[in-house]
């Protein structure tokens, strides 16, 4: 019943607030997400023309997918609105290409790899503890 008592100052200033709630939650949705705005309206104000701001101050990051709206007149229910917005995904790096190697370049690597000598590596097995050597570490939590 209140939704009808509405004053026109009371929808301006809920305007400003839908204004500020999708301003603010806008930021939260990663990019390729999506945000819901609806509303329990009819009104042009609180609804597309509310997207349609949005947009126009964010069109560089978001879409509009789809609207949905719930006019009582058709359907006997109350009226309500809901859009879904898209945030768009930033726009991918171009990839560098890295120059080809002559084929000059390519031979001069291939004999300069040769000609580096090979070290050998010998594995040396761990070393045995004497009597002397320390006890490993034990935790100082018990085992049940």
């Amino acid at each position: 019943d209140a939704k009808w008592k509405l004053s026109e100052a009371e929808i301006d200033r809920l305007i400003i607030e839908q204004q500020d709630i999708l301003s603010r939650y806008c930021a939260l949705v990663k990019p390729g997400g999506k945000l819901v705005y609806a509303t329990c309206s009819i009104l042009p104000s609180e609804n597309e023309n509310q997207v349609q701001t949005f947009l126009s101050t964010h069109c560089e990051d978001w879409t509009l997918e789809e609207e949905l709206k719930i006019n009582p007149a058709e359907t006997g229910h109350d009226g309500f609105y809901a859009a879904r917005l898209v945030r768009k995904l930033p726009p991918a790096a171009p990839v560098a290409e890295s120059p080809a190697a002559t084929v000059e370049e390519s031979q001069a690597a291939a004999s300069i790899e040769e000609s580096l000598p090979v070290a050998a590596v010998e594995e040396t097995p761990p070393a045995e503890p004497s009597a002397d050597s320390p006890p490993p570490h034990q935790s100082d939590t018990p085992t049940p």
